[in-house]
């Protein structure tokens, strides 16, 4: 039997954590009824090792918008997935000139 490979197992303690402390994530994409297809992509602004930024427009409008596109299951498998859920309700509390507000996350 072959054994399966990139499986992450989580420590009971970890397990019961999780199960506990449901994480609060600030929604709206789902509630509003945007979601990838949303968006028409118009180029590649840059990359990295978790995923890459888009720029992009919502189908039918003017303005543009910024998508970061993350690979979860390579969050999942190296356990980082803790950190993007907390980036994400960060930059969608974020009141600053310099960082950059999200408007939508699906």
């Amino acid at each position: 039997m072959k054994e399966m490979q990139n499986r992450v197992e989580l420590a009971p303690d970890e397990m019961e954590n999780m199960r506990n402390n449901d994480p609060v994530l600030l929604d709206d994409g789902i509630l509003l009824g945007i979601g990838f297809k949303s968006f028409d992509i118009e180029e590649i602004l840059g990359h990295g090792a978790f995923g890459k930024v888009f720029k992009c427009r919502i189908k039918g409008q003017t303005q543009d918008y910024a998508m970061k596109v993350l690979k979860k299951a390579f969050l999942y498998r190296n356990k980082h997935l803790k950190y993007a859920i907390t980036e994400c309700n960060i930059l969608k509390q974020a009141e600053h000139p310099f960082v950059i507000k999200m408007h939508y996350s699906f």
